[in-house]
């Protein structure tokens, strides 16, 4: 008998991918969860809005989870995740709390490195996201963590940007009026960060 082939994501998806997902991401073995997250975490994230509600929502919650506890760690969670579309997937404030969703918004606002594809300080559809989460307290979490992103930023003599997506300046307008859009759609036909409609994903 040859050795055990090592499960995937499509393997599970059927099954438990949320229990599957939990047991890999906070395994006592770094190494081997290190190994996980940059094998299997993009796979993870692709299939989140075919897997059941409870699933997706279990899922959402470990990665919320982590992307607060790896903080001190240098944990590729962050990067691995910045190279994933998990800001595209349609209605994703729906597949779980918004307290998890502003938890994961604030832990990779935190952590993650500028140079990625989806770099979520700036990434439009992660703004318009987290802005209108239905959780004010969770929105003004997302707020107060792109508020020390760039405060941050400035004192370092660099301003947070990605290219292709909303600059620095977009963040200063986040800071000063984000909250209006606090739980409501915006009034003005969206607010314009750097350039970018973010609040209609132009």
């Amino acid at each position: 008998m040859g050795p055990e082939r090592e499960m995937t994501a499509t393997d599970v998806s059927l099954h438990n991918v949320a229990q599957w997902v939990e047991s890999c991401l906070f395994s006592p073995d770094v190494a081997s969860r290190e190994k996980w997250i940059r094998t299997h975490l993009a796979s993870v994230v692709t299939i989140l809005p075919e897997v059941t509600p409870d699933e997706s929502f279990s899922t959402i919650r470990s990665l919320a989870y982590a992307a607060q506890s790896f903080r001190p760690e240098d944990s590729c969670l962050f990067r691995e995740l910045g190279e994933t579309d998990l800001w595209e997937i349609k209605n994703l404030s729906e597949l779980c709390r918004a307290e998890q969703l502003g938890n994961l918004f604030c832990g990779l606002t935190e952590k993650q490195e500028a140079d990625v594809p989806a770099y979520t300080p700036t990434h439009p559809k992660a703004l318009q996201t987290v802005l209108h989460l239905s959780d004010a307290t969770a929105v003004t979490n997302c707020i107060d963590a792109l508020h020390r992103l760039l405060v941050s930023a400035t004192g370092a003599g660099q301003r947070p940007h990605a290219e292709g997506q909303c600059d620095a300046r977009g963040i200063d307008a986040v800071l000063l009026g984000g909250t209006e859009t606090v739980g409501a759609a915006p009034t003005d036909g969206g607010r314009w960060l750097g350039g970018h409609s973010c609040f209609h994903g132009d």
